[in-house]
């Protein structure tokens, strides 16, 4: 029994200490976010955004998406300066219309009720073909910022699709360590089946 423990110990020790194959200095370095030390990606913790991370790692070496993320923050930015004045109208407009509906709501005079109802809403529909052609420009913008989105997210899944192919072609780990541990869990695995097979 005791020649079979130590024969278990060697084993598990040469799988511990098998051999290590130097990595190909040929390959182009790995993108920092896929680095096992990157904090882009951790295996306890799982990806944060590999894409993003990637992309952006990308977009920091290139003129183009430099130039198309400047782009963009700039667009984005401007939406709300471009658009606020409009909004605080429509805001307060709402908000007229919400509290006049309070205020008839609590007469008594259905026949003054019903009067002031008339007058309110003719006011509104007056108000709604006024601003008609903005409420239009805003959700034409609204669609062209979804559309901008959307070609964003494609343009960061073809760059990064191009990296991570890389990656997957030139990172490609040796199979032989593999190879190696499973031998020598199979000599486990008879040696164990062996001792089992013994009578006692």
């Amino acid at each position: 029994m005791k020649s079979f423990l130590v024969s278990v110990t060697f084993l598990l020790l040469v799988s511990c200490d098998g051999p290590r194959y130097p990595p190909d200095a040929s390959k182009k370095e790995t993108p920092t976010a896929l680095k096992t030390e990157s904090s882009a990606y951790s295996y306890k913790r799982g990806p944060s955004d590999l894409v993003d991370a990637l992309y952006q790692e990308e977009a920091n070496q290139s003129k183009d998406l430099t130039e198309i993320e400047a782009l963009l923050e700039e667009a984005f930015a401007s939406k709300s300066d471009s658009l606020e004045t409009f909004d605080t109208y429509t805001s307060q407009n709402t908000a007229y219309y919400l509290s006049a509906h309070e205020h008839m709501n609590s007469m008594k005079d259905s026949l003054l009720r019903q009067r002031m109802s008339q007058l309110v809403e003719a006011n509104r529909a007056a108000y709604l073909t006024r601003v008609a052609e903005l409420h239009a420009l805003n959700e034409g913008i609204d669609q062209k910022r979804e559309q901008i989105d959307d070609l964003h997210q494609a343009l960061k899944l073809t760059t990064t699709l191009a990296i991570i192919s890389k990656f997957q072609k030139e990172s490609l780990p040796d199979a032989r360590p593999l190879k190696n541990y499973g031998k020598t869990l199979d000599k486990l695995i008879q040696k164990l089946n062996q001792q089992l097979d013994k009578k006692p």
